[in-house]
C-alpha cells in the first residue's frame, strides 16, 4: 500500500553498518496500551492496512514503534529522529493463509530535528497532569534543564 514499506525482521540496531555511521534504530514493541501511551505523548496517529481502524487502531500483536536517530553530515549537519509504526500482517488478505515470514510493514509517522523531537515529547508530558514532574524526578533532570525545553 502507498506509504507503507516492508522491512525485513533481520534488520536491527545491531547492524555494524548502521552503528559505524553514527545512526541507529530502536524498536519499541509493547502492548497496545504502551504503544498508545507513546503515541499520545508524541501526538502520533497511524493506519495499518489491511487492518481496519484509525486513530491509534489497530495495534496488532507484534507491532511497535521504530525510532531512528540520524546524524546528517555536510554544511547543514543536524541530528534527526524519525518515528514509524511497524507491524506484521498475520494473515495474507488475498489468500487467507497464515503469514509467518517475519517481514514487518512500516508506516512513516514523524521526522524532526532532535531539538524539535525533544520539545514535542516535553509538550506531550506537560499535557498530562503530573507526567512532566514524574519524568523529571525519575530521570533525575534538574528543573533548570526542563525549563529550557518549554521555551523551544
Amino acid at each position: 500500500a502507498s506509504g507503507h514499506d516492508p522491512i525485513g525482521a533481520t534488520q536491527s540496531s545491531g547492524s555494524k553498518n548502521v552503528s559505524m555511521s553514527g545512526n541507529f534504530s530502536t524498536f519499541y514493541i509493547g502492548h497496545d496500551g504502551n504503544l498508545d501511551g507513546l503515541a499520545a505523548l508524541l501526538d502520533l496517529e497511524w493506519d495499518a492496512p489491511p487492518y481496519k481502524g484509525g486513530r491509534l487502531l489497530p495495534t496488532p500483536p507484534g507491532s511497535g514503534l521504530r525510532f531512528v536517530f540520524e546524524r546528517q553530515r555536510g554544511p547543514r549537519a543536524m541530528e534527526v529522529v524519525r518515528v514509524s509504526f511497524v507491524y506484521p500482517v498475520l494473515i495474507d488478505p488475498e489468500s487467507g493463509a497464515r503469514n509467518a515470514s517475519g517481514i514487518l510493514e512500516e508506516v512513516p509517522l514523524l521526522s524532526l530535528p532532535w531539538d524539535q523531537f525533544v520539545s514535542r515529547a516535553w509538550r506531550g508530558l506537560q499535557s498530562h497532569v503530573g507526567a512532566a514532574e514524574c519524568f523529571r524526578r525519575r530521570a533525575n533532570v534538574p528543573a533548570t534543564q526542563t525549563s529550557k525545553l518549554t521555551r523551544q
